[in-house]
């Protein structure tokens, strides 16, 4: 019994010295959003969210120590269609985050949770000659994700991550993504 509690010990210590030292990491997937309405209070108009889903990508970066750490990244949602009547124009949709990152494994797979604040900038655009103002949004961002390293320094990761925003004006972004992990 003693010699499988210490071999327990080893496998946990083992793989809480893997997530020690700086990261980074790059994603790409799937962005979605929330509903979002904009009114625009000059003309009189609202201006409702068109298209919603497609193609995103995200840079990460942090320091871990023991499996417990910071992450700061960027992320590049997919971009955002307001139409009014029959015409329609995009909206870019980008986020910041910095979050506390949790991140343990048990021999080559890992499991990596994060919670921090995010923020969430829509870009402004012009419909039916009205413009609407860029708009930046702060909220809660989280995120969740599983992992397993091939190569002592390299991983692929599958991950979830959401900032929150309102439905009366930016809207709640998430990425569901796989990426590559390199721990430096």
């Amino acid at each position: 019994m003693k010699k499988l509690v210490l071999l327990a010990t080893m496998a946990c210590a083992t793989s809480s010295m893997a997530a020690t030292g700086p990261f980074a990491e790059l994603n790409l997937g799937y962005s979605s959003t929330g509903s979002s309405a904009i009114e625009n209070i000059n003309t009189a108009k609202n201006f409702a969210k068109k298209q919603d889903n497609n193609f995103g990508y995200n840079v990460n970066a942090g320091l871990l120590f023991l499996g417990i750490g910071a992450e700061v990244g960027y992320t590049r949602y997919a971009d955002l269609k307001y139409n009014s009547s029959a015409n329609s124009a995009p909206a870019d949709l980008s986020g910041i985050h910095l979050a506390l990152r949790v991140e343990q494994g048990i021999g080559p797979l890992y499991f990596v949770g994060k919670l921090g604040y995010g923020q969430l900038k829509q870009g402004g655009f012009t419909v039916d000659q009205a413009k609407v103002a860029a708009k930046n949004k702060s909220g809660v961002f989280f995120g969740a994700g599983v992992g397993i390293t091939f190569m002592p320094t390299l991983s692929v990761i599958a991950q979830y991550q959401q900032t929150q925003g309102s439905s009366g004006s930016v809207p709640t972004a998430s990425l569901t993504s796989v990426g590559i992990n390199w721990n430096i």
